[in-house]
């Protein structure tokens, strides 16, 4: 895809990206491991499909809320109760009434997909009764609020964060017990939510899309390319690292909320002119909360995924790790230098030193001591990368190598 193209259409664009223009994850498990009927997928199924919605009735329904707006509240919340969007591939349908059929388009993780009928859009994250990639995709009450309740710790700081850091709410989280089985929906909403002010984004793009090729334009130079392929490369590369380093920090070491930062989860926000403006990160799902952080800074610890390094400090410092040195770092650092040092020449060691710097540098502000954030400081917790999780729970963090951008 041209990046005048994605310009013109940001949403149409978007949508094609999602499906036509992802390599797939390191894991290698991103195609061929789904249990999606053919028809849903994202890369060989139909445009668009039906996804079918029930009327909860209130007493039946569990509710998570976490500021909707006022067009996704008056579509969600109907005067029957509110609107349980099923996967069409689940085998028990709800016994309620039935509601609007949403016509969708699949994004890159199959279960999520684009509702744009009817209005107004939005992300639908499904409960789905199978594998998709990694793990299951059941979305049960405790997941479902887990999803909202990061969405309203989100909301509380919005204020706080900088001008590089949005994310994509998830304000409306519905349950209700079906066959004796929980059966959930979170709706996300389609407008970045950040700080007041700033410059005005026009376009997204998922970061898998930057250093992809596109199946449809094989000839096309990745979009990375295009960003940056203006006389100064080096310095447009930084410049768009810094949004991700910088937003990443203010949320991991100022506020103790700690993002799931691959490449389907990290979206790049474009101006109007193609510029770079921020970093918009989608699916709270498996965000946790960091209790030694937030407790240090007075801010509320009550949520349903935490790290607690005074409850269990493995699982706490192998999740510190993990976040950064795993998904930030293998996920989404790894493609960026190498496709920048492939197609433009950009000195990759170079580049690797200046994101250590700056890692220390936005840690020193947020009065981090990465030493002992980080135990121990010099290796990294890491799944295997071909782990095929089977089980909810999953399996611990492991101890790999030094770390490459700390």
């Amino acid at each position: 895809m041209r990046l005048d193209q994605l310009l013109s259409d940001p949403l149409g664009a978007m949508l094609h990206l999602e499906r036509w223009c992802n390599d797939g994850s390191p894991s290698g498990l991103s195609f061929g491991a789904h249990q999606v009927a053919v028809k849903h997928r994202p890369r060989e199924g139909e445009p668009d499909f039906s996804v079918p919605t029930y009327a909860v009735p209130w007493e039946r329904a569990e509710l998570s809320l976490a500021a909707p707006s006022p067009e996704v509240a008056a579509a969600v919340l109907g005067d029957r109760g509110p609107l349980l969007a099923v996967h069409p591939d689940n085998p028990v349908a709800p016994p309620w009434p039935a509601g609007p059929a949403l016509r969708v388009v699949p994004t890159a993780s199959a279960r999520t997909v684009v509702a744009l009928e009817p209005e107004p859009v939005l992300h639908v994250k499904l409960h789905y009764p199978g594998l998709l990639g990694r793990v299951p995709r059941e979305l049960d009450a405790h997941r479902v609020r887990a999803s909202v309740r990061m969405s309203s710790a989100l909301e509380e700081i919005r204020e706080l964060l900088p001008q590089s850091c949005a994310y994509l709410a998830e304000t409306v989280g519905v349950v209700a017990r079906v066959d004796g089985s929980d059966l959930g929906v979170v709706y996300r909403e389609t407008l970045p939510r950040h700080c007041a002010g700033g410059p005005r984004g026009a376009a997204l793009v998922p970061f898998f899309a930057l250093f992809s090729t596109d199946l449809h334009a094989p000839d096309d130079p990745p979009l990375l390319v295009q960003l940056l392929d203006h006389g100064a490369p080096e310095r447009g590369l930084r410049a768009l690292l810094d949004l991700v380093l910088e937003s990443y920090a203010a949320l991991v070491f100022g506020q103790g909320l700690v993002p799931e930062d691959h490449a389907q989860n990290l979206l790049l926000q474009l101006d109007g002119d193609g510029r770079p403006v921020r970093i918009v990160r989608r699916d709270l799902l498996d965000w946790y909360a960091d209790l030694e952080i937030r407790r240090r800074r007075g801010l509320p610890t009550d949520f349903v995924r935490a790290l607690d390094v005074s409850h269990d400090a493995e699982r706490a410092h192998g999740g510190r790790s993990y976040a950064f040195d795993f998904r930030l770092g293998d996920y989404i650092l790894d493609p960026v230098l190498e496709c920048a040092a492939r197609y433009l020449g950009v000195d990759r060691d170079a580049t690797t030193e200046w994101i250590r710097q700056r890692v220390h540098a936005l840690a020193a502000h947020h009065d981090i001591d990465l030493k002992h954030y980080f135990q121990p400081y010099d290796q990294t917790y890491r799944y295997e990368r071909s782990l095929r999780i089977w089980q909810n729970s999953r399996p611990l963090f492991h101890l790999a190598g030094p770390p490459t951008y700390r």
